[in-house]
């Protein structure tokens, strides 16, 4: 994925950014990742209709436009959310939609995407079962994967189980997507990434946290913290 700066991103986000550039450098690791799961996957998303459910404030959009040459719908359960991307990009449309009853046609779009906003549902599986219906081709979504290691984070306290907001905090494995998949007779493909989203305050800290990444990356990506799942429809259908 190409570079950028945080000044490029402060031109594209009229909102503060959530940290500092540390913080992005591990924000940018699962969409790295997606980008190599198309390659692998020989999926090829340019010129397709893709609608970016849970827009968020726009840092997704921003980082698939680095290798999406898609056109793109954004919505979110916020107004505020969508309006803040629209003001940031005037070439997506854009509506307010509960991700869990889209109101959508099915096979609205060529594809749907979404990241890190499923286990903020109550009803996880649904909202991937109305990405797909409104899809023609398939669904995407990155998501914090569920492992023993997870697990353990979580009951050592250095991981949520709940978050601020109130919700539970709906971990994936492949094996979810996987009797998902067969029920429908779909395809899917998963790639598991770490990217350890310490807050760095200095450059050390952020080069243990790099470090610590690069390791656990090349020694055991299957345990990772983050989920990067593509569900494919039949062409027949």
């Amino acid at each position: 994925m190409e570079e950028h700066t945080d000044g490029a991103l402060r031109a594209m986000r009229p909102v503060p950014m959530e940290t500092d550039w540390y913080h992005d450098y591990f924000r940018r690791i699962p969409f790295q990742a997606l980008r190599e799961l198309l390659t692998e996957a020989r999926v090829d998303l340019s010129g397709k209709s893709v609608h970016l459910a849970g827009c968020g404030n726009g840092i997704d959009l921003f980082y698939l436009k680095q290798f999406c040459k898609s056109s793109f719908h954004v919505s979110d359960i916020s107004a505020n959310a969508v309006g803040t991307v629209i003001a940031t990009d005037l070439e997506v449309t854009d509506s307010k939609e509960d991700m869990e009853c889209l109101s959508f046609e099915d096979g609205a779009f060529d594809w749907s995407f979404t990241a890190t906003s499923l286990h903020h549902l109550p009803r996880p599986a649904l909202g991937v079962y109305e990405l797909l219906r409104t899809s023609r081709e398939g669904v995407i979504f990155i998501e914090p994967q569920d492992t023993w290691l997870t697990r353990l984070f979580v009951r050592l306290g250095l991981a949520q189980e709940y978050e601020v907001f109130g919700n539970y905090v709906y971990r994936w494995a492949e094996h979810d997507v996987e009797k998902l998949c067969k029920s429908l007779y779909y395809k899917w493909h998963v790639k598991q990434v770490f990217a350890l989203h310490g807050r760095a305050r200095n450059p050390v800290e952020f080069f243990l946290l790099k470090t610590i990444t690069e390791i656990c990356n090349f020694a055991v990506p299957s345990l990772g913290n983050y989920f990067i799942c593509m569900i494919r429809k039949p062409k027949d259908l």
